[in-house]
């Protein structure tokens, strides 16, 4: 752990800035006679991608990469989808501009939490939509699922009667968003919890 340096605080934010602005091109509605605009937007996007791997920023698995960036396309990451694995430290970290997480390997699972019970199932839409899917899942059932390749994504659902005595207070607060790079260089959203919210379920 330690301070992230100016130059890995500017990779970053440009990466996050680029994901953004490439984002907002994408929801503008039809793209037809925008295609150079877009492509230049997707080539100064992998190149704050390059940029950050090559500063050594933490980076997190190509599969992890897509089921975020899906589950953020969908509407669901933040509300009712947070990231409650590693790849939530990587996210904190870069808030505070330390290095708290590093690199995940490829193949590490992802823990999301998702809403209630009774609630529409979020995860189960995005599993079933993801590239390179779709993970078998069923509704209503928390727990791993994988797709083809193998790739394991852990649900969990809240409970309150496990959580905690007295940390009912910090449950559903603020959330932390950033963007990171997979191992690849291609970015993706993280949402994660408040971090004492963290800490909270991982005791």
């Amino acid at each position: 752990m330690g301070a992230l340096t100016p130059e890995e605080v500017h990779g970053a934010a440009l990466l996050g800035e680029r994901y953004e602005a490439h984002l907002a091109l994408l929801s503008f509605g039809p793209k037809r006679g925008r295609d150079a605009e877009l492509a230049r937007s997707r080539q100064e996007l992998f190149a704050a991608g390059r940029e950050c791997l090559y500063l050594g920023l933490p980076t997190i698995g190509s599969d992890t990469a897509a089921v975020l960036r899906q589950a953020a396309r969908q509407g669901f990451l933040g509300d009712p989808l947070l990231v409650i694995g590693p790849e939530a430290l990587i996210a904190y970290g870069l808030a505070a501009g330390s290095r708290i997480g590093q690199a995940f390997p490829a193949g590490a699972p992802l823990e999301l939490l998702d809403g209630p019970e009774d609630a529409d199932t979020a995860a189960f839409d995005v599993l079933m939509t993801v590239y390179g899917g779709p993970y078998r899942a069923s509704r209503g059932r928390a727990g791993p699922v994988r797709n083809p390749a193998g790739h394991e994504v852990r649900l969990h659902r809240p409970d309150p009667g496990t959580e905690p005595e007295g940390a009912k207070w910090l449950l559903g607060g603020r959330t932390v968003a950033r963007d990171a790079v997979s191992v690849e260089g291609i970015p993706a959203p993280i949402v994660a919890p408040d971090p004492r919210t963290f800490a909270v379920r991982k005791l």
